[in-house]
């Protein structure tokens, strides 16, 4: 079973923070690959960071879904670049091997920052505390 982090980077704009995010979970985590999925040429990352690069579509949405989609692997944790890890757990894996294949945590928010209503989003009801691990809580556990 492949198990891989995926740090989201929509732009150039978001390289250093993308980056910054890398180093920060593999201090947490060196045991899981970390892969940065980009619409961005991969010659613009530092040589160590593993680039899948997806053809921007221009729709937000849709390039949250390429951005992962486009992963071989088994289960995902998906960030966005701008995401700064203050505690990591990597003990969430065995949580997540007893839940659907999409979970997202309890309070997610929009672009804007506002909380989105969680009857719009699928959530999954088992044992969900237990991804109260990270206090990181815009990340999405696939």
């Amino acid at each position: 079973m492949k198990e891989v982090y995926v740090i989201h980077c929509e732009n150039e704009n978001e390289i250093l923070s993308t980056e910054l995010l890398l180093k920060t979970i593999t201090h947490f985590d060196s045991s899981r690959q970390v892969i940065v999925a980009t619409p961005v040429n991969a010659g613009r990352f530092s040589d160590d960071v593993t680039v899948s690069v997806y053809t921007d579509t221009g729709n937000p949405t849709l390039n949250y879904f390429k951005a992962i989609v486009d992963i071989e692997c088994d289960r995902v944790i998906y960030f966005k670049s701008d995401q700064l890890l203050t505690h990591f757990s990597n003990e969430c894996w065995e949580t997540l091997r007893n839940l659907s294949s999409i979970v997202t945590l309890p309070t997610r928010f929009n672009f804007a920052g506002e909380p989105i209503e969680p009857t719009v989003y699928y959530q999954d009801s088992i044992n969900i505390n237990n991804l109260s691990t990270t206090k990181n809580i815009n990340a999405v556990f696939f």
